[in-house]
């Protein structure tokens, strides 16, 4: 099937996900003809798995530091761009590094941003960084 005719074509993506959620996300509109831009620190996955060659198909994987005032202009100036922008970081974590969804959302309402958190809603947990692969309960 030529891309032009998957259902997402047209549609520009921006993938700041890490470990399975967030690049799973960002994998299905790929797979549906989204043009994703998956970025990753300069080094590398967090997540160093072979899952990640699954996780990324589809898209095109670039470095940028998110910490350095070029790599927080890189990322602004794809998120201007984007139609949908994904992201599973700890809350706060982006806003930190100058990101800021609240920002984006007044210049491109259109814009759809994704956040996910796997932290219970009563702030317990504020220290767990939700990607606990092993599915083990939590003690409290």
């Amino acid at each position: 099937m030529r891309r032009s005719a998957l259902p997402l074509f047209g549609v520009k993506v921006v993938d700041f996900g890490q470990y399975i959620a967030g690049p799973a996300v960002a994998m299905i509109l790929a797979d549906l003809g989204a043009t994703v831009v998956h970025i990753d620190p300069p080094s590398g996955p967090l997540w160093d798995s072979p899952a990640n060659a699954t996780l990324n198909r589809n898209k095109l994987i670039i470095s940028v530091d998110l910490k350095t005032e070029q790599g927080l202009s890189q990322a602004q100036t794809l998120m201007a761009e984007a139609d949908i922008v994904i992201e599973n970081f700890r809350p706060g974590v982006l806003s930190r590094l100058g990101i800021d969804f609240s920002v984006l959302r007044k210049t491109r309402p259109e814009a759809w941003a994704s956040q996910k958190s796997f932290r219970p809603k009563d702030g317990s947990g504020d220290d767990d960084d939700g990607a606990n692969f092993h599915g083990q309960k939590r003690k409290n």
